[in-house]
């Protein structure tokens, strides 16, 4: 028996309001032929991740649209220069990070950029320290591999 639209959206729904992680009121749950798709905002990227989470657990669901937009909007929200210099300070601190990578942010958003020679290793540790930073949530990571024949 195929499940409906109508019924994936409530079981998602309700499987959003059981996880205590998530806002399940700011999300708004639709639905087409088994694709799932999360709308609006919530506070945390932890929060957005556990709603696709959620969604995807649900029988029915082939696929989750995450489309959550991440908005701090209480006393974590940093200004972008604060921001800006812990995510820098992260990256300096972390010795698998070359001194190449830099970062902007614009309007909360954590832009990682510059260059490494090896993906798995630098690219990956440059993400990772950046997350670390208190109030980074968006992290769009456009870090250019330089080693000739790297992944």
């Amino acid at each position: 028996m195929q499940v409906t639209d109508r019924q994936l959206i409530e079981d998602v729904s309700d499987e959003l309001f059981c996880d205590p992680e998530v806002d399940s009121d700011a999300i708004a749950v639709g639905a087409e032929g088994g694709a799932i798709r999360l709308r609006r905002a919530v506070g945390s990227l932890r929060q957005k991740r556990a709603a696709k989470k959620n969604a995807e657990r649900v029988r029915g669901v082939n696929s989750v649209s995450n489309e959550l937009e991440v908005l701090i909007l209480d006393k974590h929200r940093r200004e972008d220069a604060d921001l800006r210099g812990d995510v820098l300070q992260a990256l300096t601190l972390d010795v698998g990070v070359p001194a190449a990578v830099d970062a902007q942010v614009e309007e909360g958003v954590v832009w990682l950029g510059g260059s490494v020679d090896w993906q798995l290793a630098e690219r990956a540790e440059a993400v990772a320290a950046a997350r670390r930073a208190s109030g980074v949530t968006p992290l769009d990571d456009r870090i250019r591999i330089e080693a000739i024949g790297s992944p």
